[in-house]
């Protein structure tokens, strides 16, 4: 009777964490946007679907952008102010292109 019950909460638990890993697809006629949005954020820490959706990668002088749902919590952060990253003073700006967050250098 023991082997019974360990046997079946095994396969429970498998069949819970085969679940749990099954990735999501669009629907019929939908788009990768439909999965791949800020609520969820399946498709990467850089994915995006419009410029709202990217920010800075870290608190002080970034190299890097990530999707907002993966943006770093700089309360009570405080940076210099140097001009030594590639969005530091203007240099560049914060973008969503091919549905991936970039730095832009200013034009």
């Amino acid at each position: 009777m023991r082997k019974l019950l360990v046997l079946w909460l095994l396969v429970i638990g498998i069949a819970l964490l085969l679940t749990s890993c099954a990735k999501e697809t669009p629907e019929e006629g939908g788009s990768a946007s439909d999965v791949c949005s800020i609520e969820k954020p399946s498709c990467g820490q850089d994915s995006c679907t419009a410029k709202e959706d990217c920010v800075a990668a870290s608190c002080c002088h970034p190299l890097s952008v990530v999707n907002k749902a993966y943006a770093p919590d700089c309360s009570g952060i405080m940076c210099t102010m140097v001009c030594s990253g590639p969005l530091d003073c203007g240099a560049g700006s914060i973008e969503c292109v091919d549905g991936k967050c970039v730095i832009e250098a200013s034009k």
